[in-house]
Formats: structure tokens, sequence, C-alpha cells
């Protein structure tokens, strides 16, 4: 059993265990970096779809059970990016919902507030990001909750 856990967003990840947990794999989502010009950023980064399906093929690469996991895109206030990101957040989740259908990838939707419950679960934190980022490291390998 090989898994996949999405976190959408172009600060987003995606992360291959194996059927006990393990962590085989783990990637920021796959982007094409703006050009710089006098150290100025010209335009926006975008996402490199083709490397985004590399990844799950490459996940599901040998492994007739596999399972995805991906984070339910939500709009957001302004206060934390206003409508442009709201879009680009949504769109992010649409990509990753058709490279997993088209490629045969069965997969659930899971809010941010069902998967922190349980992954969290135990740190003291006050940003949820910073709770992400400890538990992510401090969980040992083989860890299923």
């Amino acid at each position: 059993m090989r898994l996949i856990g999405i976190d959408n967003g172009k600060d987003g990840a995606l992360v291959v265990l194996d059927g006990s947990g393990k962590i085989l794999s783990k990637h920021k989502t796959p982007l094409f970096k703006a050009s710089t010009k006098g150290g100025k950023k010209q335009g926006k980064d975008e996402y490199d779809i083709v490397r985004m399906r590399d990844l799950i093929t490459a996940a599901s690469a040998g492994e007739r059970d596999i399972f995805a996991t991906i984070e339910k895109a939500q709009p957001l206030p302004p206060t934390l990016g206003g409508v442009a990101a709201n879009y680009q957040r949504g769109f992010s989740f649409g990509v990753w919902q058709g490279l997993l259908v088209g490629l045969g990838v069965s997969y659930q939707v899971v809010t941010p507030q069902a998967w922190q419950k349980v992954m969290m679960a135990g740190i003291n934190a006050e940003d949820t990001k910073q709770a992400a980022a400890i538990a992510a490291h401090f969980r040992p390998a083989g860890t299923r909750t």
C-alpha cells in the first residue's frame, strides 16, 4: 500500500508514505519560478503541472494499492491574501484532483481542521503552521494516527 498526502497551494507539498506510515518521499509543490530583473521579481510563480503529474506517477510506480488525501481548499478572508490568493488555492486544488482522477488514483478530501486535529494532537503551538512543522519533524517514522 502507498499513501499520498497533498497540501495544495503554491506553498504546499506532496508526501508519499508506505502502508506503515514511513515517509518514502516528500516534495514541495512544483513551480515555474518567476524571473527576476534587477533584483525584482517579474511576474508570479506558476504551477508546473507536468512535474505535479510526474510526482503522482512516481509515487504510484509499481504499486497497485494507492490512495491519496488532499486538503480541501477553502476561501480565506481578505486579510489572508484576498481574491487572487483564494483563486490560486482553488486552482491548485482542482489541478491536483484532476491529476489524481486522470491517473486513476482514488482519493479523499479532508478539511484542514480534520487532519490538524489528528496530526497535531498533543502539540502546544500558537500557530498551526508552526504546529504542523513540529508534527512533521518530530513524529517518528512509522507512526500512524
